[in-house]
C-alpha cells in the first residue's frame, strides 16, 4: 500500500528549516578541525597562567578547505618547526582569548620555552591562519622587492585571500617580513 502525505505550507517551511539546520550543523561538524600536534604541557601551562580561558582559534571552513586542497601536514592554528635553527622543536599557536586572536611563538630553550607575541590580528573581518615556511623555501620581501630563502623554518600569519606576513627568527627575536599582498 502506498502512503501519501499531504503537507500544508507551514509544515513544508518547517521541514525545510529543519533540513537547513541539519545541513548547517553537518558543515560545522565537517569543518571542525583538530590539530594532530598536541600542545606541549609546558606551553599549555604558560598559556593557562597568562591567558586564562584561552583556546586554539577556530578555523573557518574556507581555510580548512584550502588546507585540504594544498595537502599540508599542519593545522591552521598550531605549527611546529625549528624556528631558531638549533634542532629543537619550536611551536606557533593562533589562540583566542577574551574574544580576540593572538599569534604566539614558543622557542624551545631546552629547559623550557620562551614566548614571543607575534601579532594580534583583528577577529572576524578576514579569516586568519598560520602557515609553516620550511627552511630552504623561497619567498619575496614585498617591502624591499627582493627574493630571499628561509634560513630556518618560519611562521606565516596569513589573512585569507588578502595578505600575509612571515616571522623570521633572527638574533633572539622574530622579525616581521611582508611576504604576500
Amino acid at each position: 500500500m502506498n502512503l501519501i502525505v499531504l503537507l500544508d505550507g507551514s509544515r513544508i517551511r518547517s521541514i525545510v528549516n529543519c533540513l537547513t539546520l541539519l545541513l548547517w550543523l553537518g558543515v560545522a561538524i565537517a569543518c571542525a578541525q583538530r590539530s594532530n600536534v598536541p600542545v606541549p604541557n609546558a606551553i599549555r601551562s604558560m598559556l593557562d597562567k597568562e591567558y586564562r580561558g584561552w583556546r586554539l582559534a577556530e578555523s573557518p571552513c574556507e581555510v580548512q578547505e584550502y588546507f585540504r586542497h594544498q595537502r599540508v601536514s599542519f593545522a591552521p592554528n598550531l605549527l611546529n618547526g625549528d624556528f631558531n635553527g638549533d634542532g629543537k622543536r619550536d611551536y606557533a599557536l593562533l589562540i583566542e582569548h577574551r574574544n580576540r586572536l593572538i599569534a604566539l611563538a614558543f622557542v624551545n630553550k631546552g629547559r623550557g620555552f620562551t614566548k614571543h607575541t607575534l601579532e594580534t590580528p583583528p577577529k572576524g573581518e578576514v579569516p586568519v591562519y598560520l602557515w609553516l615556511y620550511r627552511k630552504g623555501e623561497r619567498d619575496t620581501d614585498y617591502e624591499t622587492g627582493k627574493e630571499f630563502v628561509y634560513r630556518t623554518d618560519a611562521i606565516g600569519v596569513m589573512y585569507y585571500e588578502k595578505a600575509g606576513v612571515s616571522y623570521v627568527y633572527e638574533r633572539g627575536r622574530f622579525r616581521r617580513v611582508i611576504t604576500s599582498d
